[in-house]
């Protein structure tokens, strides 16, 4: 009977065995899939982010060559009638500005007119039509004048004069200029970058490997590969149609693959991204190989084992014993600190030893204990203010027997040094639905948190590697010093810098203004609001001791460990831009704004609200009498030099207080600001006659010039440069026909 008796429990611990290896192997399976699917969603996410970061640099590439499209239009706008040759020049330094291959302007005759100086007449070609709309575009098209049977990207902005398309100013990318944009982007050596248009045609079929789709558009790509899900082409189609982003899984010549795409946000092309799951798989089967190892060598160790188990039980409890305690060692050796938590005691019984040093290790008594929990770690200054809060909501939470578990990051003081720890509480809940046990882990993740911040702090940097600056610097914010991005050895006091810099570099004008906005106390403040990144403009002396114009863009970071805050500030030279805005702007001749510039001026100041009750704005034409007299007895040079006199003149008079104008010929705007006297404003205005009253005499022919001004004054006569304008029009009308040589204030 005790023989039979022992064959049946030996038999139950076998069976026991067995069924402990089953769910084992079941549960190693389901963890198998589970972290395959945990790396399916990392390779996701990987994807939509370099995605959307494709499409970014894409759209950012084809904005910033428009804007500078959008300048030299501007150019042409406001230049008289150009030859074929000075165009030619114009648009050579328009390309050494851009990024285009080829850059063009198109006459309204269809005449295009390109940089390598030839002439071609592109009227019949179907974008002509296009081209020559009052609209900025971005299109694809494959023509001979260009590349014979290359797709291009062309870019066009028209030239409006007079409210009248006369042309346009172009310019082109080959699709390799494409892939030399987004190749830095492309971090997976088995992926693909598309770029499909309107027409869901690929226009950009890109690769690190030179790999290739052989299918020219979306929907032939579509039909040869299988999609994973119902009704997936569908979907695609609905939204590409509704411009939205998405994923899509399938099967591409027997490899498994995802692909993300999102809208460009131009002429609604798309950006598509794809990546093969290839390596996910190859980490799954060497999991799989090392877990089928595994089960081998514990299928081998259970036969051997259940020998000594049927005859040696004794052995057995003695092993048993022998593993626990190396359990426990194994536990003491680990950085985890285990513990279980009584919250009818609230008490915490630590599992494995805590490290002395480690701060919790002075609060234990004699049997690894920690008291009065959690308010115990509070009061003993464990806790870091911040995460007090987020500390007592999870010891809140996990006394209910309907949470099975919470976890949360908490900043620590751990020796006098504050670090980062994950906090894991876990119920264990009977039958009865009532705790029976809480288990808790405790994770230093001070290096992790760490890694995460260089990650964050290495993108900052590459990014401001890959733009184009003429000089990085690096300024730790919080101690005060300032370095050469890629030199840290030369460190020195970033507020001594500053105020040398600004009082030996800085234009005077400009001095003030970038001291304000550069300073510490300004960083500091932008960074407490939740902003990141802010930039200035100012005028710099360059080696030859000339003033330039340069941009500088500051980008905050806050160091995790330290706390300290650093800025990454980038310097570029945008003067060539600056140039470009200042043609626009301004009237070839005299220098003075043109109509344009001036009446955005003048409603730009006109929308503000005056700085005193008795205040008001003084809104001046004046019309140069004699002056088509003195063009034809003298001709159009001396007339030019008496035009450029005048507005020396004017701008002596008015240029600290006012905005000044050309709006042609003979006619001139004066727009004096935040007057608070008229006996002030009519003694200057009789100077001016005074001073604008000269005779002129070559070989004994004479010809006196004077000036008559019309005067309307803001907010009596109106509120806008239009109204102005029209009643400082009919002022002027009634000197011109009344006496002329002098100036009259309109009446209603």
């Amino acid at each position: 009977m005790k023989i039979y008796n022992r064959s049946n429990k030996f038999f139950l611990v076998i069976i026991s065995f067995l069924f402990i290896a089953f769910i084992s192997l079941f549960f190693i399976g389901r963890s198998l899939s589970n972290f395959y699917e945990d790396e399916i969603e990392i390779y996701k996410k990987n994807l939509e982010h370099s995605t959307v970061q494709q499409s970014f640099t894409i759209e950012n590439y084809l904005k910033h060559n428009m804007a500078l499209l959008k300048g030299a239009a501007n150019t042409f706008m406001f230049d008289k009638n150009l030859t074929n040759d000075e165009i030619i020049e114009v648009i050579k330094n328009i390309q050494k500005l851009t990024e285009f291959d080829r850059v063009f302007l198109v006459k309204k005759n269809g005449e295009a007119v390109f940089s390598t100086g030839d002439i071609i007449n592109i009227s019949d070609r179907d974008y002509f039509q296009n081209i020559t709309t009052a609209k900025n575009k971005i299109e694809e098209v494959k023509d001979g004048v260009f590349d014979k049977d290359i797709n291009l990207v062309i870019t066009s902005v028209p030239i409006i004069k007079d409210n009248e398309v006369q042309g346009a100013v172009c310019g082109t990318y080959k699709m390799s200029t494409f892939s030399s944009a987004v190749y830095n982007n492309v971090k997976d050596e088995n992926g693909f970058v598309l770029l499909l248009n309107s027409s869901q045609e690929f226009l950009l079929n890109f690769s690190t490997k030179d790999k290739e789709i052989n299918e020219k558009n979306m929907w032939d790509f579509l039909s040869v590969v299988e999609v994973k899900g119902p009704n997936g082409i569908e979907k695609i189609k609905e939204d590409i149609f509704n411009s939205k982003s998405g994923f899509l899984e399938y099967s591409y010549k027997g490899n498994e693959e995802f692909a993300y795409y999102t809208p460009l946000g131009i002429n609604n092309w798309y950006v598509i991204s794809i990546t093969s799951t290839i390596e996910a798989q190859k980490r799954l089967e060497y999991i799989e190989q090392l877990l089928y190892d595994l089960s081998i060598k514990v299928l081998i160790a259970f036969i051997l084992g259940i020998i000594p188990v049927i005859y040696f039980n004794k052995k057995v409890k003695e092993e048993l014993e022998l593993d626990r305690e190396i359990f426990y060692i194994a536990m003491d050796k680990t950085s985890n600190i285990v513990f279980e938590y009584d919250k009818n005691k609230k008490t915490i019984l630590f599992k494995n030893t805590v490290t002395e040093n480690h701060s919790v290790s002075r609060m234990l008594d004699e049997e690894k204990t920690l008291k009065g929990i959690p308010e115990s770690l509070i009061e003993n200054n464990f806790i870091c203010e911040e995460s007090i809060s987020k500390y007592l909501k999870m010891f809140e939470k996990i006394s209910s027997p309907n949470v099975k578990s919470v976890s949360g990051v908490m900043r620590v003081n751990n020796n006098g040094h504050r670090t980062w720890e994950r906090l894991s509480l876990t119920n264990i809940v009977g039958k009865n639905k009532k705790i029976v046990r809480t288990v808790g882990v405790v994770e230093n993740i001070t290096e992790e948190k760490e890694n995460e911040f260089l990650l964050f702090t290495e993108k900052q940097y590459r990014e401001v590697l890959l733009e184009d600056n003429e000089t990085t610097y690096e300024i730790n914010i919080s101690k005060n010093i300032i370095s050469l991005l890629n030199d840290s050895t030369k460190k020195i006091n970033y507020d001594e810098y500053l105020e040398d810099f600004t009082r030996e570099q800085i234009y005077p004008d400009d001095i003030e203004n970038v001291k304000k906005i550069c300073s510490r106390e300004n960083m500091i403040r932008l960074y407490s609001e939740g902003k990141s990144e802010f930039k200035a403009d100012y005028r710099i002396k360059d080696k030859n001791g000339n003033f330039k114009w340069e941009e500088c863009k500051v980008r905050l970071i806050k160091k995790l460990d330290t706390e300290e805050l650093k800025g990454i500030v980038l310097v570029k030279d945008i003067s060539n831009m600056k140039q470009l805005i200042e043609i626009s702007e301004k009237d070839s001749l005299t220098l003075l704004y043109n109509r344009r510039t001036t009446k955005l001026a003048v409603d730009e100041i006109l929308r503000k609200k005056l700085e005193g009750k008795s205040q008001f704005h003084a809104f001046l034409i004046l019309d140069l009498d004699n002056f088509k007299m003195l063009n034809d007895k003298f001709g159009h040079m001396k007339g030019d030099s008496v035009l450029q006199e005048v507005a020396a003149k004017l701008t002596e008079y008015f240029g600290k207080n006012g905005i000044i104008g050309r709006l042609g010929g003979d006619e001139f705007i004066v727009f004096v600001k935040n007057l608070a006297s008229i006996n002030d404003l009519k003694n200057t205005l009789n100077n001016i006659l005074e001073d604008i009253n000269i005779t002129y005499t070559i070989e004994e022919i004479t010809v006196t010039i004077s000036t008559s001004i019309g005067i309307a004054l803001a907010p009596k006569d109106g509120n806008s440069f239009q109204e102005l304008y029209k009643k400082s029009d009919i002022a002027l009308y009634y000197v011109k026909n009344n006496k002329k040589n002098g100036y009259s204030f309109y009446k209603s």
